[in-house]
């Protein structure tokens, strides 16, 4: 028997997914579409601004709780033409959301089965989450190289509580957030999605994300010669 909250996050997940068949959204989420119609969204905009607002933060995190892409995409477009801010807390918040949907759901409708499979696995898995799971997921989440859903799968299916989780993909999507809203503000400058993912943007997202763990590593073996 399903329990109510498993009920709730399938019915998330399965209307996110028959709409974005349904509307064919996946066609519509190009560059060239959202640069083709970026004037009358934008006068649809200026017409409605609260409830264009709400219903794009609505939108982008059912979105985000899919295992779709293109939210670089939503991302461009928000910025395009809400400007930088409200599209930097929609992004923000709306990211944090959508990944906690989908980390739901696989906690709470795929873990069971699957820990029961695999009990050897997960615990080794779960030791190794609970010992460096927050500084994994923070770093992860300043690099742009994983798939966002599937790290959101995946943790789901630790024992990582969902606070934290929530907390550290805020934070640490701040910063690639704030690259990709920027980025949309000057939509008509871009040619490419691919052209946003230059090396040196890449190597400075993997830095980042090196970060945390090297601080942990040099923090760990000061504490020993201290001890």
């Amino acid at each position: 028997m399903l329990d109510s909250k498993k009920i709730f996050i399938i019915s998330i997940l399965l209307s996110g997914i028959f709409s974005f068949i349904y509307f064919d959204i996946g066609s519509l989420l190009t560059l060239e579409n959202i640069k083709a119609n970026q004037s009358e969204l934008a006068h649809l905009y200026q017409q409605y601004p609260a409830q264009s607002l709400l219903l794009f933060f609505f939108a982008f995190t059912i979105y985000a709780s899919l295992p779709m892409p293109g939210l670089i995409i939503w991302t461009l477009l928000g910025a395009a033409l809400f400007g930088f801010l409200p599209t930097f807390i929609i992004v923000s918040f709306g990211t944090a959301i959508g990944g906690t949907l989908a980390f739901w759901g696989a906690r709470y409708v795929l873990r069971d089965s699957l820990e029961q499979r695999y009990p050897k696995q997960f615990k080794t898995i779960n030791d190794g989450v609970e010992k460096e799971g927050g500084f994994y997921l923070f770093s992860i989440r300043l690099m742009p190289l994983f798939p966002f859903f599937l790290v959101n799968l995946l943790m789901g299916l630790t024992n990582i509580r969902s606070r934290d989780f929530y907390c550290i993909t805020q934070l640490g999507m701040l910063a690639v957030t704030a690259v990709f809203v920027n980025a949309g503000t000057q939509l008509s400058q871009i040619e490419s999605v691919s052209s946003l993912f230059s090396p040196s943007l890449i190597l400075s997202f993997a830095l980042m994300g090196i970060i945390p763990l090297l601080s942990k590593k040099i923090i760990a073996y000061f504490s020993r010669q201290i001890q």
